[in-house]
C-alpha cells in the first residue's frame, strides 16, 4: 500500500488487513522495487491461513415480518455479548433501516463503494461506516427517492470480500427485490435466514425464496424464523399448515409487538431468547433450547 499519511496506527491497521507493507509518499523505484520483492519473497511456500468473516444474510419473506429487527439485534449481540468486531450491512439504499433504528447518520460511501467497487478497500470503507459502541460498525445509506442507486452483484461479491477480512461476522439485511446484486449476497452468505409470518402471503413467498436459493447449498445453511406467532388472522396458516409446504421453522417468536421494536436494549422474553440461541448457533456457542423452540433437523 501506499499513502500520504505517515501514521503508526494505520500502518498496523493495514497490516491487520493483511497488507504486506506501507510506503508514505514520495516513493522512489528503488523502494518500491524492494518493498515488492519482500512482499513476494515472504508470500512464497506460505499460504494464507487468515480465517475469514462469517456472512449472515437476513430476508424477510414480506415487509413488516421483522427481518430488520432481527438483523440489528443479532448484531448488537454478536458485537456486545460475545466481543466479536460485527458489521452490520444494509444494503436497502433508499429505505433501509438499521442507522435509523440505531440513531446514526447514513453517508453516501456505501453508494459509491457500490458503484465504483475499485475503490472498495479498507481504508475507504472505515471513513464510510459508522460506529455504534465499541465493536458494531453499520454501513448503510439514505439515498434520494429519485436517485437509481444501481451496482452490480460483482460490486456486492467485492464489497462482502473486503469486509470478510475485517470482522468476524458480517450481518447483512437483504432487501426483497429480485436483483442480481441482491442475490448475489445471499448466495454468498454463510447462513441465510428467512424472517416470515403466519400470513399465506408470507408462507407464499417463504416457499418460492427457498426454491430460489442455491440448490446445491446444504439444509443447515438455511434457517426459518417464524414471527408473530399467534397473531391470528383470517388468513393466518398454522404451523402444522406450513409443514404440508415443507415449511419447519428453526425458530417461533410469539406475537408480543412491544417486545419486538428495533431501538434499544431488548427485555427479556421471546425475542431476546431467540436471538441468543441465534447467535450461539451461529457462532458455535449454542445454548440450551427452549421448548417453544422448533428446530428443522
Amino acid at each position: 500500500a501506499i499513502g500520504d499519511r505517515n501514521d503508526i496506527g494505520l500502518y498496523r491497521d493495514l497490516l491487520k488487513a493483511g497488507v504486506s507493507d506501507y510506503i508514505v509518499k514520495p516513493v522512489t523505484a528503488q523502494l518500491l522495487a524492494k518493498a515488492l520483492i519482500g512482499a513476494v519473497a515472504s508470500g512464497e511456500g506460505s499460504p494464507i491461513s487468515r480465517k475469514l468473516g462469517k456472512v449472515v444474510a437476513v430476508v424477510g419473506s414480506r415487509g413488516g415480518v421483522g427481518a430488520t429487527t432481527l438483523a440489528i439485534h443479532l448484531a448488537l449481540h454478536l458485537a456486545n455479548q460475545q466481543s466479536r468486531r460485527v458489521v452490520l450491512l444494509d444494503l436497502d439504499l433508499h429505505t433501509g433501516n438499521c442507522a435509523l433504528a440505531l440513531n446514526l447518520k447514513p453517508t453516501p460511501g456505501l453508494r459509491e463503494a457500490l458503484a465504483n467497487p475499485l475503490r472498495i478497500d479498507s481504508v475507504f470503507l472505515d471513513r464510510t461506516m459508522a460506529l455504534h459502541g465499541e465493536r458494531l460498525f453499520v454501513l448503510s445509506a439514505e439515498e434520494p427517492l429519485r436517485l437509481d442507486a444501481k451496482f452490480t452483484a460483482e460490486a456486492v461479491d467485492k464489497l462482502v470480500g473486503v469486509l470478510r477480512t475485517q470482522f468476524h461476522y458480517i450481518v447483512a439485511d437483504v432487501p426483497r427485490i429480485p436483483g442480481s446484486p441482491y442475490w448475489q449476497a445471499l448466495d454468498t452468505a454463510d447462513l441465510r435466514i428467512i424472517v416470515a409470518d403466519q400470513t399465506l402471503r408470507s408462507v407464499r413467498d417463504t416457499v418460492r425464496l427457498r426454491e430460489a436459493f442455491n440448490t446445491g447449498r446444504a439444509e443447515h445453511s438455511n434457517m426459518l424464523v417464524v414471527n408473530r406467532i399467534g397473531e391470528g388472522g383470517r388468513r393466518a396458516m398454522t404451523l402444522a399448515e406450513m409443514a404440508k409446504v415443507k415449511l419447519q421453522p428453526n425458530f417461533v417468536i410469539p406475537f408480543r409487538p412491544r417486545l419486538f421494536t428495533a431501538p434499544g436494549p431488548l427485555r427479556r422474553g421471546a425475542l431476546t431468547e431467540v436471538v441468543a440461541a441465534l447467535a450461539g448457533e451461529i457462532s458455535g456457542r449454542a445454548i440450551g433450547r427452549k421448548r417453544w423452540w422448533r428446530f428443522a433437523i
